[in-house]
């Protein structure tokens, strides 16, 4: 410091041009505010001895007067700060959500409680609660307990009172939220027991299933559930025979609900007040079953399910920019898929639902939250996933779980039995195919009520030929759009639940295919694998039985054992070729 000043000193004492301006060469050094780089220095005093002072004449002015400029703006804003401490910032508890409120410490608990019952007063008029039956309480919004009251009547180590200023309540407490207290018309606030073990208690209505408001509620940490049982009939006016209560520990609530039954254990053995201080009570006698376990359950299987709003996706008139260079196929692809891309862009919003109800709840939950008939949208797992059709089935077993996202799509939604298959229609014998489009099918529709709906449907509009020369088969994409990889017949006397069996699933393929006519019903070789024991008329059985394909070549008509213009012949295994007529022949096993 000493050696700063003597700089100082020699700075001011060195003569300076007149003429140069601040900043120039032989002028007087411009004054720089310090920055936040910077190092200081502190020396501590230990003794009087040897400490030498500088003159505040020897300070230069321009550097004075800056010094006293920035001790002019710190003591305002230390001031300004000083203020802003004696300002409380606290949150206020009662019906509803919780509401903030800023006072002056110097305010006392008379005015604070005329403060924070002015934010509430719509709701405590709603009530008919006046002020004069309210007091507050310190609350503990992670337990859910209340706390000592403001105003306890001068006891305790720490009495106060309605005239006690806010400065004068304790450090520890002062912080804390506040919940208001409401005591009955003509009774008594509460028994505050100043060691007391904080609870609050939530009687459930099972008429409502709801609960009503939290009462507060201070017992011997040293009680017994009898005890308890007594305290909290006299608090909720219930009576003591019909008093149940049950309690659960912090995060394991829904999976261990216990029922405090055994009046002789104690509440420390139960640990209860170390996590939750919460107890439900329920009005009903022991014999009862219990809606508040019924209520718990519910709650343990209750997920949340994301969906998208398709209201609030993009404009579907605004077609998408595609560039000049993009191959016409890909750029008519995208453009049939701009309807599903759109949706993704809906707002995202959820809803909670028990998991063992049917989906069906699922979907009018949904519907009442954006605004539409559930039958004027589908369910889906994703954009191009499978529809959830099976409405009446539990939503657990459709695969839904906590934080699942389903994918709403506008549109007719199917039921059950109906699937969405891809047809395409192959004009010409392995020709270029044109798509159909999906259309929607029943299982159990019979062949030829298909080929009748899909002639009634693309007949006019894409050529489809009527039922009696048309012929349906799988199909399979190849990765070209104008060819496809055929596969067996679907004939008359089938259903589609058959032709496609257990692998049936929505986008499966169809092919339409024109015949030259009318399909007979005959077959023209029929192929048996048996084995069979052959021998003329006057020929002896062969030692064992010879494996046979069974070959019969029939005249127009349905293949019959009578009939006598079938001819058949028979390969053996040794080669041997024979042609006889059917009366030479005897079946002994197949």
């Amino acid at each position: 410091a000493a050696a700063a000043a003597a700089a100082a000193a020699a700075a001011a004492k060195k003569p300076a041009d007149a003429s140069a301006k601040v900043g120039e060469r032989g002028g007087p050094a411009p004054v720089k505010p310090a920055t936040s780089n910077a190092y200081m220095l502190v020396y501590r005093k230990l003794h009087g001895g040897n400490v030498h002072t500088v003159d505040e004449a020897l300070v230069p002015a321009a550097v004075k007067a800056h010094i006293d400029e920035e001790n002019e703006k710190f003591d305002k804003l230390k001031a300004e700060w000083e203020e802003e401490r004696k300002w409380l910032n606290m949150t206020v508890y009662h019906t509803g959500p919780a509401k903030p409120l800023k006072v002056h410490e110097d305010r006392t608990v008379a005015e604070l409680t005329q403060m924070a019952f002015g934010l509430f007063s719509e709701i405590m008029e709603g009530e008919g609660v006046p002020i004069e039956r309210v007091r507050l309480r310190w609350f503990d919004a992670l337990k859910n307990a209340c706390l000592a009251p403001l105003d306890n009547g001068s006891s305790g180590s720490n009495p106060t009172t309605m005239d006690t200023k806010l400065k004068d309540l304790p450090e520890e407490m002062v912080r804390r939220p506040l919940k208001f207290e409401v005591k009955e018309e003509g009774g008594e606030f509460e028994d505050y027991l100043a060691n007391g073990l904080p609870l609050s208690i939530m009687v459930y209505d099972a008429d409502k299933q709801e609960f009503g408001e939290p009462l507060p509620l201070s017992v011997d940490p040293d009680a017994t559930v009898g005890q308890l049982r007594e305290a909290v009939a006299t608090r909720a006016k219930l009576d003591l025979e019909r008093t149940s209560i049950v309690w659960y520990p912090g995060a394991e609530a829904f999976g261990g609900v216990v029922p405090l039954e055994d009046p002789a254990v104690t509440l420390k053995s139960l640990k209860i007040g170390d996590v939750s201080s919460t107890l439900h009570v329920e009005d009903k006698l022991p014999s009862e079953p219990s809606k508040l376990s019924e209520y718990f359950e519910g709650l343990s299987n209750m997920i949340t399910i994301n969906f998208n709003d398709p209201r609030t996706a993009a404009d579907a008139g605004a077609q998408p920019r595609t560039p000049t260079t993009v191959d016409a196929g890909v750029a008519a692809m995208v453009k049939g898929m701009h309807a599903d891309e759109l949706a993704l862009n809906g707002e995202k919003k959820y809803v909670q639902v028990d998991q063992r109800k049917p989906l069906g709840e699922l979907k009018d939950q949904i519907a009442a939250e954006i605004g539409m008939a559930p039958s004027e949208f589908k369910l889906r797992r994703g954009a191009g996933g499978q529809e959830y059709k099976d409405l009446g089935m539990a939503v657990a077993l459709h695969g839904l779980e906590e934080g699942h996202t389903i994918h709403i799509k506008l549109g007719t939604p199917m039921e059950v039995g109906e699937w969405q298959f891809n047809l395409k229609y192959c004009p010409e014998l392995d020709g270029d195919v044109s798509a159909l489009g999906p259309f929607v099918l029943n299982e159990a529709m019979s062949i030829p009520d298909v080929k009748a709906v899909l002639h009634a449907q693309f007949g006019e509009s894409h050529g489809v030929p009527s039922p009696e020369r048309m012929r349906l088969r799988t199909a399979q994409s190849t990765g070209v759009m104008t060819r496809v990889k055929l596969g067996s017949v679907m004939t008359d006397d089938s259903i589609i639940a058959e032709v496609f069996g257990a692998k049936i699933a929505d986008g499966k393929m169809i092919a339409i295919q024109i015949t030259s006519g009318p399909e007979v019903g005959a077959i023209i070789f029929q192929l048996f694998t048996c084995t069979f024991y052959m021998h003329f008329l006057h020929t002896p059985l062969p030692p064992r039985p010879r494996p046979c394909l069974f070959i019969c070549a029939p005249s127009p008509g349905p293949v019959t054992r009578s009939s006598p213009r079938s001819t058949c012949c028979c390969a053996h295994a040794t080669g041997r070729l024979c042609r006889r007529s059917w009366a030479t022949w005897r079946r002994l096993e197949c």
